[in-house]
């Protein structure tokens, strides 16, 4: 199902939503730098475009139920989750290391855990981006602006803020901008004003929680920076 008029909401949630992925995919390629090898860094790239084209068939198996009249729902609800899967992922893979023993089943396990949480954000921001495109269709040049302007602000923005903040830290940043994609879609439809609100709330939250991420000291913290020093000749 298309639909030709684009409600209000949609194209704020829509630039958000892809300004916070490619946010989080270039900041992703600084922490495997860091808590692994920096060749790593490419896996990043892999896990968004494993996340991506996993929500574009999801979206076209699925087109009824999720382009339908209840589509601001999804939108909502998917992005919410892109706002709780993005801290989380990193927790867990900056918490619980990988054995490296890729001959043991320990070492398979947690590489199959991680990349499954961290193919998880980016499964939803693609689902968000997917239902947009095709429930819009035939506005689907604004929508595409849109989804190219937002990413091309998340890729700009990364560079000043890796430069004051600790890479978790913008990832909270990354969790707080899906939030407000979350209230900017509930926007859409008048019976998800309330959770808007509350998307907000959440919002501010994780802009609270990367604010303290930044004044408390982590072991992160620091070898990031050192990672980072002229002396040490690592641009991250």
């Amino acid at each position: 199902m298309t639909q030709s008029r684009l409600p209000q909401g949609l194209l704020l949630g829509v630039g958000l939503v892809t300004g916070a992925a490619l946010l989080f995919e270039v900041v992703l390629t600084r922490i495997f730098a860091v808590t692994l090898w920096y060749y790593f860094g490419a896996l990043a790239i892999a896990l968004a475009l494993l996340g991506a084209t996993a929500a574009a068939l999801v979206g076209y198996w699925r087109a009824d139920r999720l382009t339908g009249d209840e589509h601001p729902r999804h939108l909502h609800a998917y992005a919410l989750r892109f706002a709780a899967a993005a801290p989380l992922a990193i927790f867990v893979h900056t918490q619980f290391k990988l054995p490296f023993d890729s001959l043991s089943l320990p070492f398979w396990g947690m590489a199959l855990l991680q990349a499954a949480l961290l193919g998880a954000v980016f499964y939803c921001a693609g689902m968000c981006v997917t239902i947009c495109l095709m429930r819009y269709a035939r506005q689907v040049g604004r929508v595409y602006f849109v989804d190219l302007a937002g990413a091309a602000a998340g890729s700009l923005l990364v560079v000043p803020l890796l430069y004051q903040l600790s890479a978790p830290a913008v990832v909270f940043l990354v969790a707080a901008a899906a939030a407000l994609a979350a209230w900017s879609f509930a926007r859409m439809d008048a019976a998800l004003r309330a959770k808007g609100r509350r998307a907000l709330l959440a919002a501010a939250l994780g802009g609270a929680l990367s604010v303290v991420n930044h004044l408390v000291s982590s072991p992160f913290s620091a070898l990031e920076r050192s990672a980072i020093a002229p002396a040490a000749g690592i641009a991250g």
